[in-house]
């Protein structure tokens, strides 16, 4: 089922809803930690298909009652371990789901209460944005329970972070607060949790504000620069600036920006103010 225009609707463990610019998604098994499985990625998947196909500019995701998500379904887990064909499966269509938040043309935003480990932490580091509680609890945390990462946990991570920092966290199975994560750089931006809806929506504002095909253009300048080598990465953005100076949605914004300067007060230099190239 997919959402209507303002309407939230239950789709496998995951509600979705869409408004305008933004498509939200929540994680809803509290009774298990909002614990990812196969329901919660088909829900997941669709909301990663809403936002394409309306062309939203947010993807927010977090999980119901003040917990992201645990990590995956163990009893699925248990349930494939003797089946490597199985269990390869799941951690593919996994991986690829992550990678669409990673590289899709919105900005996708995980807002973190509780809990966020394992396959929960995984979702966070695709993320581009991360908006968590002071007192969340983040990180891999695996190791302590003999299992390991699936789905580029351990990848992304090791990315993010130097190297002494990234390993800590694998090996050692520790979980930041809210606060150290944002120290760290996994987090963008804490808040109490009787506030963390407000910086949400602060954030959201200002994110929807822009362009939606300059944001889109950003969005995968950044994601190639993670995920290829500097020249190549150097390349691509050249190529998508090319396209998105030849764009209509382009040809709009430099009327609208032309409009401006030319209603704006001349400074000292003989440049207007707000000028940018």
């Amino acid at each position: 089922m997919t959402p209507s225009v303002g309407s939230a609707e239950r789709v496998g463990n995951v509600i979705v809803a869409a408004a305008g610019d933004v498509v939200s998604a929540m994680i809803d098994r509290p009774a298990v930690g909002n614990a990812i499985d196969t329901d919660v990625i088909g829900g997941l998947e669709t909301a990663v298909d809403l936002t394409v196909r309306r062309r939203a500019k947010v993807l927010t995701i977090r999980g119901a009652d003040g917990c992201f998500s645990v990590g995956a379904d163990l009893a699925q887990v248990v349930s494939a371990r003797g089946d490597p064909a199985r269990l390869e499966e799941a951690a593919t269509r996994w991986g690829r789901l992550l990678d669409r938040f990673e590289t899709g043309p919105f900005a996708a935003i995980a807002v973190v209460e509780g809990h966020a480990t394992a396959a929960g932490f995984e979702l966070v580091l695709a993320c581009d944005i991360v908006l968590a509680t002071k007192t969340a609890r983040i990180g891999d945390g695996r190791l302590e329970c003999g299992l390991v990462p699936s789905a580029g946990g351990a990848v992304r991570l090791s990315r993010y972070l130097p190297k002494a920092r990234a390993n800590y966290l694998l090996l050692s199975g520790e979980l930041l607060s809210g606060t150290q994560a944002e120290e760290w750089g996994l987090v963008t931006g804490t808040a109490d949790p009787d506030r963390l809806d407000a910086l949400v929506e602060q954030v959201i504002t200002r994110i929807a504000g822009n362009g939606g095909a300059a944001l889109a253009a950003v969005k995968r300048m950044a994601s190639n620069s993670r995920r290829l080598s500097q020249t190549e990465a150097q390349c691509l953005e050249r190529a998508v600036y090319v396209r998105h100076m030849a764009s209509d949605d382009m040809a709009v914004a430099l009327a609208r920006q032309l409009q401006l300067r030319a209603s704006s007060h001349t400074n000292g230099s003989g440049l207007t103010t707000g000028q940018r190239a």
